[in-house]
């Protein structure tokens, strides 16, 4: 992802971190003996005719535009909340995924879509959504799903669509708690979760 200047040259730039396993990357392949990994390879080229293993990216460091500091997302990277949090650690004020969603059918673009709404909740950023042939829209911080003038559509139509999208974006500058504290919530939560199911088995006296 690549952000221009007026006359073309970059300004800054975000390459994506977190590689589809066997798409863009050998799952496990900087652990795998040399003969296991040439079988995972074989098997991937089979299956999907090339193998590809590509560098990651070395991080979240937000780009700016227009003078804004902007955390990007590719695609797969969306659904997970590292990448957003740690942007917004960084400084970012809103966030922008960049998605090409040309293979999919039509449950997969819905679910794509629903990534950002947990992201917008995580960070209070709005996450605008670029898409090739997916739902192309702007999830505000509130985690709203969004319709009307936030989502893109051409005669009623949200995807595998073209044109122009445009929508005022909100920026913020607070932290969440789960951007202050990351995912150790949810594990603690769980790990109670947990506790409680083991201390009150069916049958035992409460």
């Amino acid at each position: 992802a690549v952000v221009p200047a007026a006359d073309g040259k970059p300004t800054g730039a975000h390459d994506k971190v977190l590689l589809v396993p066997a798409g863009e990357s050998v799952p496990f392949g900087d652990l795998l003996p040399d003969g296991a990994r040439e079988a995972v390879v074989d098997f991937i080229t089979r299956t999907a005719g090339f193998a590809a293993d590509l560098a990651p990216g070395e991080g979240y460091e937000p780009v700016d535009v227009g003078g804004v500091p902007c955390g990007v997302t590719i695609c797969f990277e969306n659904c997970y909340g590292e990448p957003g949090r740690e942007s917004v650690r960084r400084g970012a004020a809103f966030l922008l995924n960049l998605s090409n969603e040309a293979w999919f059918g039509t449950t997969e673009l819905d679910q794509m879509e629903l990534h950002p709404v947990l992201r917008a909740v995580e960070t209070r950023r709005a996450l605008f959504r670029s898409t090739n042939s997916g739902i192309t829209c702007l999830v505000r911080p509130d985690g709203r799903r969004p319709e009307g003038a936030d989502r893109f559509s051409v005669g009623g139509a949200d995807r595998n669509v073209s044109g122009v999208f445009s929508a005022p974006v909100p920026l913020h500058d607070d932290l969440t708690l789960y951007v202050r504290w990351g995912d150790w919530i949810g594990w603690l939560g769980l790990a109670g979760t947990v506790a409680l199911l083991l201390l009150h088995r069916p049958g035992r006296p409460s």
